[in-house]
C-alpha cells in the first residue's frame, strides 16, 4: 500500500492553534469582537507545545504521571509506547515554562503546595487522566475557533518529525524519539524536509535575489 503523504502544522497554524487554546471565540452581540480567557487555557497550550516538541502519540501524552515527568530538564518517561515499549522525549524551554505555569495554577487551584507524584501530568476538571477522543476534541475546538483545516493530533507528530530534520537533528536521533522501529517512516520526513529546503532555496536564493 502507498504511503499517505504526511502533513505537517505551518508555523503560522501553530500560533493560531496556541492563539485559540488561549481564547474563546469572538462574541456575537452588544460586546462583538470580545474574547474571554478560557478555563482550561494553560493545560492546553501547554499540551500542544509538548505535542509539538516531543512528537508524542495520542495514547503517550494521555498517560504521562507527574513522576514521569522532570520540571527542571524537560525529560518525559514514556513507559508503555508502540510494542510496549519505554522511551524518553525532552520538552524544550518554552515548553517547561508552561507545564510549569498550567502546573501552579492548578495547585493554587487544587489549595494544595504539592501535587502527589502518582496524578495524571495533564488532567480532567476531574482530576482524571484526559483520555484520547477528549484530547481530539480539544484540539479539533480550537482548531475550528483558528481556522485551521484537518487539525488532529498526530498532525504534531508529523511537525515535529520533520522540524527537527529541517533544523539539523539526526535521522537517528528522530527515529529514537518517535519509538519507531525502523527508518521506513522517518524516511518519509527526510523526503518531505528535502523538499521544503528545497522549494525554500528556490524561493530565497541569495544570488537569485541579488541577480549576481
Amino acid at each position: 500500500p502507498r504511503r499517505t503523504q504526511p502533513e505537517p502544522y505551518t508555523a503560522d497554524e501553530i500560533r493560531s492553534l496556541l492563539d485559540a487554546a488561549e481564547y474563546s471565540a469572538p462574541w456575537i452581540g452588544r460586546y462583538q469582537g470580545a474574547r474571554s480567557r478560557r478555563a482550561t487555557a494553560l493545560r492546553d497550550r501547554a499540551i500542544m507545545l509538548l505535542l509539538l516538541d516531543s512528537g508524542l502519540r495520542a495514547s503517550e501524552i494521555c498517560a504521562l504521571r507527574l513522576e514521569d515527568y522532570d520540571r527542571r530538564t524537560g525529560r518525559a518517561l514514556v513507559r508503555h509506547g508502540k510494542g510496549d515499549k519505554e522511551r524518553v522525549v525532552f520538552a524544550g524551554h518554552a515548553t517547561r515554562q508552561a507545564i510549569w505555569r498550567y502546573l501552579q495554577d492548578r495547585m493554587r487551584r487544587s489549595q494544595v503546595s504539592q501535587l502527589h507524584r502518582s496524578k495524571p501530568l495533564f488532567c480532567t476538571s476531574t482530576g482524571q487522566h484526559l483520555d484520547r477522543s477528549q484530547l481530539l476534541h480539544m484540539i479539533r475546538n480550537c482548531a475550528q475557533r483558528a481556522g485551521v483545516a484537518g487539525a488532529n493530533v498526530h498532525r504534531f507528530r508529523h511537525t515535529f518529525a520533520v522540524t527537527m530534520l529541517r533544523n539539523g537533528a539526526s535521522a537517528f536521533v528522530v527515529q529514537q524519539l518517535l519509538g519507531h522501529e525502523d527508518m521506513a517512516t522517518v524516511r518519509v520526513y527526510i523526503k518531505l524536509a528535502e523538499i521544503d529546503l528545497e522549494q525554500a532555496m528556490r524561493a530565497a536564493s541569495p544570488a537569485d535575489a541579488w541577480r549576481l
